[in-house]
């Protein structure tokens, strides 16, 4: 027998089995090597017992090898430690999930439909305002959507059990301390044998896209109505000319319908003496030499005719300073240009006919071109200030309460613009620049006007200023359009501001996360998984994928604006 056990088995038999045979009688598989034929060692279990044959004392060996055992063994414990990885990934994967969840706002859910029971994400559960690994009843579930939205998530759910439709619904709901937010709730049915068996989907808290696209909706609201609204003409224009919009007061300007005018771009319609003076505005504006510019063009009529204007214009740009369209305000200004002309060519006739003509004559001049403006003429060697009564109705007073004396009429124009007045009409007697100034004046019930003087000082033959005669005109709807334009601007500005910042947040806080969650899910699948866990995955990342693509969606729009895409 000593010949059929190597070294190491001989000692342990010695050592440990004899003993334990010769006290007990019996020894039970023991695991020992033995030599085959070739001198080979080979595993084998070992059973022995003490038995008595025809009284002679003798023991019985049995053994057998355990080559099968060994292989179930390795493989019973392959398995376990693949069991034991898998519950580690699986592990992972659900803590993985839970930290993207938490990042992109994004929880899951689940109601067994035969249980009734549900489970709900640590996200889904934060988003509830309850703590993780909450489990509420079915109808506690429901009562968290505001009581306008309970029968729509209803039908909705029932419409999945009844047909297999899946549901994407955008709610108000109210978190377990009462705060109201919108969520955005999206589930799906799972069917065994035709039967539903689980409802399954993803929540999400949708709170500050939906503020931010009432905000935009509002900013883009206050814009429009602006637009419209406007009594003097104003266009969106492309960075080409063309017109994107404009509103009816600049169709009624210029004479041409709505679709016409968006047919066509600003190069055509402008007078071509004018032409290049506008397109060199423009580049200073596209270059950042200058922030707006305002100048006096001619447009042509659809009739043919002249039409003179006082255009403003300024340019929106992305937050990222890519420019995006002009905004261009235009107030027909063709009475007063005409009514310059006139004063302008009454002005020349005067001083080639004779330069000492008398007052009577300029004043006469200028009545005949401004019969709907008011005159004045003023007698520097007397002080004495003459009014015509439009002048009166100008500044609401009347005659009785006028000094007819300059200082009378300083005091009529606004505390703020006193000085400045003043400063022209000295300026303009020394024969520094022409009186052609605005300033605001008070009537006498509180309400301020815009006024616009014009004037011509008439000199002796030694050159000594003897009179000053002019005209007064009411310019207080352009003042106001001004300010519409600069209210306009800054509209249109915070809307795209709001817009790129709703945007800038999707991309960075959405779509690099729903990235890695998609990575993630990919890598997941590879692994060894069962069919249902296999499912899971396929279908957390077809959610996934749909997701990605709403935001690719909203991405791409936003491009398309900055002249990206």
């Amino acid at each position: 027998m000593d010949l059929m056990f190597p070294a190491a088995s001989k000692i342990f038999l010695q050592t440990h089995v004899w003993p334990m045979l010769l006290r007990d009688s019996r020894v039970r598989e023991i695991r020992l090597q033995m030599l085959d034929g070739s001198g080979k060692q080979i595993p084998v279990f070992v059973h022995s017992q003490k038995i008595t044959i025809d009284t002679v004392e003798c023991f019985l060996w049995v053994f057998f090898v355990s080559f099968e055992r060994s292989r179930f063994e390795q493989e019973l414990l392959a398995g376990r430690q693949r069991a034991e990885t898998l519950q580690h990934e699986l592990q992972r994967a659900k803590t993985l999930l839970e930290r993207t969840g938490s990042m992109t706002g994004v929880g899951g859910w689940e109601l067994d439909l035969v249980t009734n029971t549900i489970f709900w994400s640590d996200e889904t559960c934060r988003i509830h305002g309850v703590p993780p690994g909450y489990s509420p009843q079915l109808s506690e579930a429901i009562q968290f959507y505001a009581p306008q939205a309970r029968p729509v998530i209803e039908a909705a759910v029932a419409q999945a059990i009844a047909t297999g439709q899946r549901w994407d619904l955008e709610l108000p709901f109210i978190q377990k301390d009462g705060n109201e937010i919108w969520v955005r709730s999206l589930g799906m049915a799972e069917f065994a044998q035709g039967k539903p068996v689980r409802l399954a989907g993803a929540f999400q808290d949708i709170t500050e896209r939906r503020l931010g696209d009432a905000a935009l909706l509002i900013s883009e609201s206050q814009f429009r109505g602006a637009f419209e609204a406007a009594s003097h003409g104003v266009a969106l224009v492309s960075m080409q000319g063309g017109f994107i919009k404009v509103n009816e007061s600049l169709c009624v300007m210029l004479g041409y319908s709505n679709a016409e005018l968006l047919a066509t771009d600003f190069q055509t319609i402008t007078h071509p003496e004018d032409l290049n003076a506008d397109l060199n505005y423009l580049h200073q504006l596209l270059e950042r030499q200058i922030e707006s510019y305002q100048m006096e063009k001619r447009y042509l009529h659809k009739r043919g005719s002249v039409i003179w204007v006082l255009l403003s214009v300024s340019l929106v740009r992305t937050s990222d300073g890519l420019p995006i369209h002009f905004v261009s305000q235009i107030i027909d200004i063709t009475d007063r240009k005409n009514t310059e002309a006139t004063l302008l060519a009454a002005k020349q006739s005067a001083e080639e006919a004779n330069r000492t003509a008398n007052n009577a004559n300029t004043r006469l001049q200028l009545a005949m071109s401004s019969a709907s403006m008011g005159i004045w003429d003023w007698d520097l060697i007397s002080g004495v200030l003459v009014w015509d009564e439009r002048m009166y109705e100008l500044y609401g007073i009347t005659s009785d309460t006028f000094g007819k004396a300059y200082d009378a009429w300083l005091s009529a124009v606004s505390v703020e613009d006193q000085a400045l007045a003043n400063r022209a009409v000295e300026l303009a007697i020394a024969d520094l620049q022409p009186l052609d100034y605005e300033f605001r004046v008070s009537h006498p019930d509180g309400t301020q006007r815009w006024i616009k003087t014009n004037g011509i000082v008439t000199r002796n033959a030694a050159g000594q200023p003897v009179t000053m005669a002019g005209i007064n005109y009411d310019i207080t709807e352009r003042k106001n359009a001004e300010a519409t334009i600069v209210a306009a601007k800054q509209a249109a500005e915070d809307s795209n501001r709001a817009k790129s910042s709703f945007l800038a947040t999707m991309s960075h806080e959405i779509r690099t996360p729903m990235n890695g969650i998609l990575g993630m899910l990919q890598l997941l699948q590879h692994t060894e998984l069962t069919s249902r866990q296999i499912d899971y995955t396929r279908k957390a990342e077809g959610a996934t994928r749909a997701l990605l693509g709403i935001i690719n969606d909203i991405l791409d729009f936003s491009k398309v604006e900055a002249g990206k895409l």
